[in-house]
């Protein structure tokens, strides 16, 4: 059982700390469930991550607001064009 508290993450602090490469291996899924309201909002109801961090850290997370998510996924594939 994982004991670790859950930590709120912004995109950038994900990206840095190494998410995006536990994603990349398979070690790590983001999972949730989102819906788009007629307004024009948009709620995502997510689950929590764990990855383990750049320093081998096991990490519990989901990212701060909605907004977090579509940064750290702009990173993502910016990186994925650049290889």
């Amino acid at each position: 059982m994982i004991t670790n508290e859950v930590e709120l993450f912004t995109g950038k602090e994900a990206f840095k700390l190494g998410l995006a490469e536990a994603v990349e291996r398979g070690e790590a899924k983001i999972i949730g469930q989102y819906e788009i309201f007629g307004n024009g909002g948009l709620e995502f109801k997510q689950r929590n991550f764990v990855f383990k961090d750049k320093g081998g850290n096991l990490r519990v997370g989901k990212f701060k607001d909605e907004g977090e998510i579509f940064s750290f996924m702009t990173e993502l594939c910016e990186r994925n064009k650049a290889v």
